[in-house]
């Protein structure tokens, strides 16, 4: 699109909010620079999201899209202070640093033990390439949304023979989606019920 209009914006965070909004911005006619700690755009969408459900083609393919309206990526760069980039000629700052990189813990016995890993940390370590932790022939995955489906799915595509995925709650009550459930069964995972 041509450029209309002389203001840049500086968009912290190149997850699908950050890039949403270049996209949109530089439709507007701005000028669009997007910052990202990490060494990839993407966010959640690519380091939270294993390959075999959101092909890593595919979403490099929507990435590009974005990029080739004149969108300025610089990723391995963190902001620190996002006012700083209005004394750096930016007009405005976007904010869209998305999803939280904290883990979220259950609150039960044993989960600082060794082997006992978040499924979080742990699709996110499968997407950056990361050394991971042993996985033996038999794991299981205590949840029952989407993050721990995946884990259990990708566990089984690291070898894994055993895996329980053992739920937190009632399947009725799941944040998963009956389908994705359907899925992991049948890639053999045991789904097991509190």
């Amino acid at each position: 699109p041509p450029r209309t209009r002389p203001e840049w914006v500086a968009v912290v965070g190149a997850g699908p909010a950050g890039l949403t909004a270049a996209h949109d911005l530089a439709l507007m006619g701005y000028g669009v620079t997007v910052f990202e700690a990490l060494p990839a755009p993407g966010g959640m969408m690519r380091w939270g999201i294993p390959a075999h459900r959101l092909p890593k083609g595919v979403l490099q393919q929507d990435i590009d899209d974005i990029l080739a309206l004149g969108v300025i990526l610089k990723t391995n760069t963190p902001v620190r202070d996002p006012l700083a980039l209005l004394s750096q000629g930016y007009n405005a700052v976007c904010l869209a640093t998305g999803l939280s990189t904290r883990d979220h813990t259950l609150g039960i016995e044993g989960e600082e033990a060794e082997g006992v890993i978040s499924a979080a940390t742990f699709l996110r370590q499968v997407n950056l390439g990361q050394e991971l932790p042993a996985i033996g022939k038999r794991v299981v995955v205590v949840g029952g949304g989407i993050t721990a489906a995946d884990s259990a799915a990708v566990a089984r595509r690291l070898g894994a023979e055993e895996i329980t995925l053992l739920l937190n709650r009632a399947r009725n009550e799941l944040p998963a989606y009956q389908w994705e459930l359907d899925e992991v069964e049948q890639e053999g995972i045991k789904i097991s019920e509190k």
